[in-house]
This record gives C-alpha cells, structure tokens and sequence, in this order.
C-alpha cells in the first residue's frame, strides 16, 4: 500500500504526496469578497501541501456565505485569487478551489438587497448565519423554481471557468456540510415532487448535473466534488444514505473525474460503501469525533486501502508545514479554535514553520556533522559576499534584472549571492527538506525576496520562464543516462528561449576512463565503462564521514543527453580562479582545486525558434481547430482573449502581455491540450521582445505575429 509520500495521479493534478489541506472556512476576505495580501500570504505558507483545497468560494451574490467569505464572479476576486495561486505555485505547489452554494443557510443581511436564500424546498435550517451583526438564526429559504436551478448550474459552470482563469489547477464542488448540493440529497431538506426531489434517484440529479456541467466547462479531469453522508451538519438528515451514494458514486464518471472528497461517516459501513462504490480517486477526512487527524489516522487509511490520499483540516491551520513535520515527526502546533472565523493575522498567518527545538537543531547538526570550518566560513559569510568572490557565479553573465533558478540550491548560500547580483528574481530548489529550511530560515533573518522548494530534479515542475539556471553540482548526481536527460529537460522547460543554464561537469580534457586519480575532496569508488554512467567518486568534505557519492559524466554521454533534452547550442569551459577567491581560502586549498579534473563549466542554450517555425505552428493549429482536430479548452479561450485586448489595432502582441498572461498566468496551462498552444506562445516571445518597445522587428516577425493574433481571434 502506498505511504503519505507516494506521488499520486488524480486526474490532471500530479501530487507530490498524499498530505492534503481541507477546505477551511476562515473568512479573510474583504466585504466585496476579493482575497487580499493576508489570504495570499496564508495559502502560500502551505504550498509544501500535496494539494490545497480552498476555503469555499461564492459562485454568484446569491451564492454567498458568512461575512469574509471570498467570492469568484467579478474580475476583482478573480485578480485577487490570480495573486493567490501565483503565491501557491511560485512556492512549488497545487491549488484547486471549492466552489460553493450556501442554499437555505445564507442570510438576507448576505445577500444582494430584496434577495432570499435558495433551496431545494422552503425548509428553515436550525443553525446560524454569521452576518456583520454576528451570528442570526437562518431564515426561511426560497424553493427554487426551475430557472433558478438552471442559473444555478451555469453560475457553478462559470465560476469554474472564472477559478481557470485565475490560475486555479481545478476545482471541488461543496456537495458536503448542508450546502446547496447537500441540500438536494437530503430527505428534510428536499421536499420536492419534480425531478429533483423524491426517490434517491431524482434527489443526486442537481449534483451529478453540477458535477457535469462543470466537467464540460473546464475538463472533467480537473474537477471534483466533496460529500459527507449522514453528517448532520447544518440540520441535515438522510434516511438512506447507503442507497443515496451508492445511486452518487455510480453516477458519477469516476474515470475521468479528477478525485471523490469524503467526509467520512461515523457509520464505518457507510464509508466503506463509498469506497467499494466508488472506482476512482479517493480523498478522505477521517472521522476523529472532536479530535484533529493525527498523522497515525491517516497513514492507517492508506494501509487498509480505505483512502488514496487524506485531508488534514485543523492542523494544517496551525502547522504551515505540515507535510514536512509528519515526515520528520516533528511535534505539532495545536490550532487556536477561537480565531478560526473571524480575525487578522493572530491564528492565520503568525505560526511559525517549525518550533525552533533541539531536535530539529540536532538534525541540522548532524547533517552537516564532519563539514567543520569550511561550512562555518560558508553559512556566515553567504549574506555577506560579494558576487565576485565565487567562481561559478562569475560565469553566469549580467544578473541584473534576470530572472534566475538555482538548482540543488542547498542552504541557499548561491542563491543569495545571484539575488545580491542584481536578480530580479531567485528562485532556489533542493532535494533535501533540511537544507531547504536552512535557506529559508536565512531568508526570514536578512530577507532578499528568495523562494525556496523542496523538489526532485528528475522531476523538475514548471516554475517558470528563468533567463538563466544555475545548476552548479546538479548534473553530477545523475545515476543514469535517462536521469541525466530528464534533469536536462527539467532545465530546458524551465528556461524562456534564448535562456541559458550553466553547470559544474568534468574539465574538457579530462578523460573519466583513464587512470585512477585522487585529488582534494574526490577519489574514484568505482568505474563502469559500458557508457551508461560517468565515472563514479566520493566527495570527501573535511573527513571520511561526511560523503556525496556522484557521478562525473563523459562529454560523449553529456552530448547525447542534451540532445535529447532539445538543447543544440552548449559549450565547455575551464572557469578561472578569482583573486579574491585565492586570498580567502589559500593557496593551498586552490592548488588542489586547479589539480581537482572536477571544474569544468557547461553552458547551454535554450533554442530561439525562427519566425517560419512560429509562424507553421500557428496556422497548424488554426488548420487543427478549423478541422475539429484540436478543441481550446476554457482556460485557452480565457487567456486568448486577454490577450487580444493588448492588441487593440489586430497588428501587434507584446512580450509583456504574453509574460503577464502566460508567465505568470497559470501552471496548468502549460498542460492544457498537450501545451500546444502554451509551446507556440513560449516560442513567440523572442520575436515580440526583439525591439525595446516589444514589439516584432522585421517582416517575417511581423508576419508571425499576425499569425498568431488570427489564431487568438478564432478562439476568443
């Protein structure tokens, strides 16, 4: 059985890990429902999450829930979330937004002026709305007629559309807690004779119908729905519920839906009815009665095979870092109940990532146990030294103003000195979760604007379009010729065209298969000459405890690899050793450095496509939409329009506004159809930039981009 730290697949979300973040109600929002810098901060602070489910979201003004509740119908809320999934992403992770209805436990003081709550049935809930007064008693609802289900439908299907456009990876329907679509399920709550209401049959049809509607306006790979039979909430009752979800589950295209939510009953034979009914990705809150969900709960729901992957709610309110403490078994923060509604920054975004204790203390330690003085010298001075002082850096070019990422970043100490080097921006990405928060912990205390993940570089995501990477030892820890390519892809998708990486290899003259050598910090533990590896060695840091074992490839091996990897243009070099560099740490230690076949550079380049290239790609595409062989998803139209509004003439696109749609639009669209569409914009922003005023130089340029406008306009 899988552990919480297996990657999972459901639908189009790729997870990392199985931790997941509930949807929290938390009521940050401002009083026009846009999410603001605290809401960005908050969800950003938990990106490290498999995937986060948002807090519910209104889909309309008639949809609206408690005061601070944020909303997803007006440009204003969907530039708000833009700068919230921008945050999550930025930060490494996964992001989807629970779309909600309130139904009958709304209020009229939430509502639009002259507006009633909607339900299924004129059914008044016992519970309370929390308004701007404070908490009221509910009143009693609207039934809804049949436009009002239709328009229901459609806001659900719109604000789908609206959480794309923001940059939201998908999105769950609230079908659970005594909402709207719960409402419909429920025998108290719905009393209608139509098509919706009576049997179990007709009482899931306004959820399979959301459920539907939504699929159809963004992808049924991208969306889910959440459920919570027989809870009780919000005055609910369910006679059958066996027979309600069973009718739900079959219903429901568990193939093609991204993942099935439960809140689990405290009825155990109802939830296994749920998962022996339901064939696809399994999401689950585990019943605790009153308790949080402890870490032992969740890993015994993937053991027994009852979940694919576990929502932990209250502790991931007080523990940001979540993830990464259950891994360390590091102790958790204890949420502050009273602040969860209503409040600022106290309970929301004032917890630190981890307790400052010896244990964690003891494990930085021991990490870098044996590494003595030459780690000290680096970790102190990291902050302070000038650009020029470290070698590789000196070959990265002009920082100023570039976007740059740091692979296998460490404790950041390059990092720091790129951002000091004029960076616009620094990005930093290592394997090891300790050396990662070792960064970040310097980040908090001389704050540069660096983010820092934790990620894989076999399998490197989509941060983003860098001018340059920095990948520094990275190459050296591929084991096999397929990783060494997929760390080179990794780099070349993470570079805007014409961008540049630029990596420690073997110098050019050095022969990996000739005689042993030994030299400081590196001998040979074995060689395997059958072209599948470099040679192998052991870095030795100050003594024999302290050991890297990687690998030092063949520039035979490394151009096979780049080629495969899409990269043409790359060139070897011996970097220079820096006066400064010589004075600070002694001859002695360069000398062995000079003698060291280690320090060769490799610099490559990510291609810059020709105007013809941008040009047949566009018209492909256009000839593949005309033909019906290529169909534009909702987040494609989205964004070809948005776009178009940059080009009010019909002549001309800009490099900035493709960036700003594009860039730092959504992850997600880099997925959308193949990433065709994404591919052919990437590819077309070196001819838009080709002038100060971004605007295409040339005839062919010109043609290319009237290419691409045409192709915008047809699928606006």
């Amino acid at each position: 059985m899988p552990s919480l730290y297996d990657p999972l697949t459901a639908g189009a979300l790729a997870l990392p890990h199985r931790v997941v973040m509930a949807p929290m109600t938390r009521n940050r929002a401002g009083a026009d429902g846009v999410p603001g810098p605290l809401m960005t901060e908050y969800y950003a602070q938990r990106a490290s999450a498999g995937l986060i489910v948002t807090e519910g979201v209104r889909i309309s003004p008639a949809a609206a829930g408690p005061a601070g509740q944020p909303g997803l119908h007006t440009p204003e809320q969907i530039a708000g979330w833009a700068e919230v999934t921008g945050a999550v992403h930025r930060a490494g992770g996964r992001i989807v937004a629970q779309l909600s209805h309130h139904g009958r436990i709304a209020h009229p003081d939430l509502l639009p002026e002259g507006l009633r709550p909607l339900a299924p049935s004129a059914v008044t809930a016992l519970s309370d709305a929390r308004t701007p007064k404070g908490l009221v008693p509910t009143v009693e609802p609207r039934a809804m007629t049949a436009e009002d289900i239709a328009t229901t439908l459609a806001d659900f299907a719109t604000a789908a559309a609206a959480a794309v456009e923001a940059g939201f990876d998908g999105v769950e329907l609230q079908g659970a807690n005594g909402y709207l679509i719960h409402q419909f399920l429920c025998d108290n709550t719905n009393l209608r004779e139509d098509g919706y209401g009576g049997d179990p049959a007709a009482r899931i049809r306004f959820a399979v119908e959301a459920v539907r509607t939504v699929s159809d306006a963004i992808g049924a790979d991208r969306v889910a729905l959440r459920i919570s039979p027989a809870s009780g909430y919000n005055d609910t009752v369910e006679q059958d519920p066996s027979v309600v979800y069973g009718l739900l589950a079959d219903a429901l295209d568990a193939g093609r839906l991204a993942y099935l939510h439960l809140v689990e009953s405290a009825d155990e034979r109802l939830n296994r009815l749920v998962r022996e009914r339901w064939a696809g990705t399994l999401l689950t809150n585990p019943f605790t009665g009153d308790d949080p969900t402890d870490p032992e709960t969740a890993a015994r729901r993937l053991d027994t095979g009852a979940a694919d992957a576990v929502a932990f709610a209250r502790y991931f309110s007080a523990n940001p870092d979540l993830p990464e403490r259950i891994r360390r078994g590091l102790p958790l923060t204890e949420p502050d109940e009273d602040t969860f509604h209503e409040g600022g920054a106290t309970g929301y975004t004032d917890f630190a990532p981890h307790p400052a204790d010896a244990t964690v203390e003891g494990e930085q330690q021991d990490q870098y146990a044996g590494i003595g003085d030459r780690y000290s010298d680096f970790k102190d001075t990291a902050p302070l030294a000038g650009p020029e002082q470290h070698n590789v850096l000196k070959h990265l070019g002009d920082l100023n103003g570039r976007r740059v990422l740091d692979l296998a970043c460490g404790h950041g100490h390059y990092t720091r000195l790129i951002k000091a080097a004029g960076a616009a921006e620094a990005v930093g990405v290592d394997l090891s979760p300790v050396m990662v928060e070792l960064a970040r912990a310097t980040e908090r205390e001389r704050p540069l604007g660096i983010t820092y993940h934790v990620g894989d570089a076999v399998a490197l995501p989509r941060l983003g379009a860098f001018d340059l990477v920095s990948a520094v030892w990275l190459l050296n820890y591929a084991t096999t010729k397929a990783e060494l390519t997929a760390m080179l892809r990794g780099i070349h998708d993470n570079l805007a065209p014409g961008g540049r990486f630029v990596a420690l290899t073997v110098r050019p003259e050095f022969e990996p298969f000739g005689p042993k050598w030994d030299a400081y910090g590196l001998r040979v533990v074995s060689e395997t000459p059958d072209g599948d590896r470099g040679i192998l060695v052991t870095d030795l840091i100050g003594t024999e405890t302290s050991t890297i074992t990687t690998s030092r490839w063949s520039h035979g091996a490394f151009a096979e690899c780049l080629a495969a990897a899409g990269f043409e243009d790359y060139a070897w070099a011996v970097p220079e050793v820096p006066a400064e560099s010589v004075e600070r740490f002694g001859d002695a230690f360069w000398d062995n450095y000079r003698a060291n076949p280690i320090p060769g550079l490799l610099v490559g380049t990510r291609p810059v496509p020709g105007a013809d290239r941008v040009r047949t790609a566009a018209r492909t595409l256009a000839a593949d939409l005309a033909g019906g062989r290529w169909t534009p998803t909702a987040l494609e139209r989205s964004l070809a329009g948005r776009l178009l509004t940059s080009a009010p003439d019909g002549s001309f696109l800009t490099a900035r506004a493709v960036r700003d749609v594009f860039w730092e639009g959504s992850e997600a669209f880099t997925r959308e159809n193949d990433g065709r569409l994404a591919a052919l914009l990437a590819d077309a922003v070196p001819l838009l930039e080709a002038e100060p005023g971004s605007e295409p130089a040339g005839e062919e340029a010109d043609a290319a981009a009237r290419e691409l406008v045409a192709l915008l306009r047809a699928l606006d």
